[in-house]
């Protein structure tokens, strides 16, 4: 790992994750700190830039980065919502052509085996195939709908119009798979799982009417880049390896975030001639220079240049079983809780407990951090209560608002600054090991 100051003009990436219970406003501090630098027209009223609100593609919504990245009509009907969906769509297609591939093999297997170790005994690697919704067939069809191409079901497997975005049949083993992206504002997937799944009703009730085994999956990546669980259950369903689905991961991820970066730059090739214009240039000068992945943020901390990429839960349940997988990556931690939420706060002994377990350390680098600290008058946890666990946890304690956007820069500033004096430490600790080895050593 690079030594901070060693490269002045290299940035030294620190992985950081947000950590708490639902509802603590983890996600709103992660925006507030990364996204609300971008110069939407909203910032730019509040920056003083500018005296229109409003969206300038469209000019009838008010100019969030969210109404730009998913909500412009604009945008829609030109097809650069659609462009992105497909880049992320064409990734997962190449998921389902790798199992149909590893099922053919006999790779993965349609049975499932459940695995007994005898009390007392340690269980060692299993040599049980894992677990697949596809079996082996020669005839196994992918059809995929896209903005440039579309399909239509072969009539003999159902008269329908309707066209899912990957409809994955056989006719030998009468059996279906349909999966419907979307990649909506990450605070939006809940709802919009639910839409899509309902979307596909009647098509899986007329399937099944013809003897066909149907599974239906509706997923989710973000349009800043975070892949909804109902993703990872599709992946493993397909019996990929864990080593395919972490990688798939990251490529459908990054897949969104790109389409978005283009989705952002190419704004200004929206506007009328008598639009207002925000060049990049403009961008990159006026404010903290930001790559549009909504979850890295490049910055300079005490004069040293730093690349922030934040995981954020963003407070959805459905990403708890994959809490210690993030926490293995993570560098960094804020274990945030809601100081007008009690139950929040009792949570954090439990996530920070958890860290430590992963990360097989008494000690780990962790800020606590108090969000809503202007909602003075809703406060259940006590300045004194929450210092007081502080110093039982032994970790560095901060109260911030989001809303208010106090203190939400020096939260992370603080969290990299406590990560930079770990790794200088545990550098330290190294080469002193390192020496006394070297001290030990006769020669005979």
């Amino acid at each position: 790992m690079s030594r901070p100051g060693d490269r002045p003009n290299q940035a030294q990436t620190y992985k950081l994750v947000v950590v708490g219970g639902g509802g603590v406003g983890k996600s709103a501090i992660t925006i507030q700190f990364i996204q609300m630098t971008l110069p939407d027209q909203s910032n730019l009223v509040r920056w003083g830039k500018s005296t229109k609100k409003t969206c300038y593609i469209c000019g009838k919504a008010v100019g969030t980065a969210k109404h730009l990245l998913v909500g412009c009509k604009v945008l829609l009907d030109s097809g650069q919502y659609s462009r992105r969906h497909d880049r992320v769509l064409e990734v997962i297609r190449e998921a389902v052509s790798l199992s149909v591939a590893r099922a053919q093999k006999g790779i993965t297997t349609n049975e499932r085996s459940v695995g007994f170790v005898r009390e007392g005994t340690r269980a060692t690697k299993s040599n049980v195939k894992p677990y697949s919704i596809l079996k082996a067939a020669s005839d196994w069809t992918i059809m995929m709908d896209t903005y440039e191409k579309q399909y239509k079901i072969p009539e003999d497997i159902c008269a329908s119009a309707s066209r899912p975005d990957i409809f994955l049949f056989s006719r030998i083993l009468k059996r279906v798979v349909m999966i419907e992206l979307t990649v909506p504002w990450e605070t939006n997937i809940p709802k919009d799982h639910t839409i899509k799944v309902n979307k596909y009703y009647e098509l899986t009730n007329e399937l099944t009417r013809n003897r066909f085994v149907v599974y239906l999956y509706a997923v989710e990546v973000g349009a800043r880049g975070i892949t909804a669980k109902s993703l990872y259950n599709l992946l493993k369903d397909l019996g990929l390896s864990r080593t395919h689905i972490n990688a798939f991961l990251e490529r459908t991820s990054k897949a969104a975030l790109v389409g978005s970066f283009q989705i952002w730059l190419g704004r200004e090739r929206s506007l009328d001639s008598g639009g207002e214009r925000i060049t990049r240039s403009y961008f990159v000068t006026d404010y903290d220079p930001t790559i549009e992945d909504s979850y890295t943020k490049q910055c300079v901390i005490d004069d040293i240049p730093a690349k922030l990429d934040i995981l954020d839960t963003a407070g959805q349940e459905e990403f708890s079983a994959m809490r210690e997988q993030y926490m293995r990556s993570g560098e960094g931690f804020l274990l945030v809780f809601s100081v007008a939420d009690h139950a929040s706060f009792d949570e954090l002994f439990k996530f920070h407990k958890q860290i430590l377990r992963v990360k097989d350390r008494d000690e780990f680098p962790m800020l606590m951090v108090g969000n809503k600290a202007d909602l003075e008058h809703q406060r259940v946890v006590t300045l004194d209560e929450a210092q007081a666990l502080s110093r039982q946890l032994k970790v560095p304690y901060i109260e911030c608002s989001a809303k208010a956007r106090m203190n939400v820069d020096q939260a992370f500033h603080e969290l990299v600054r406590l990560v930079r004096r770990f790794q200088e430490a545990e550098r330290i600790h190294i080469k002193s090991e390192q020496r006394s080895r070297k001290k030990k050593c006769t020669i005979l």
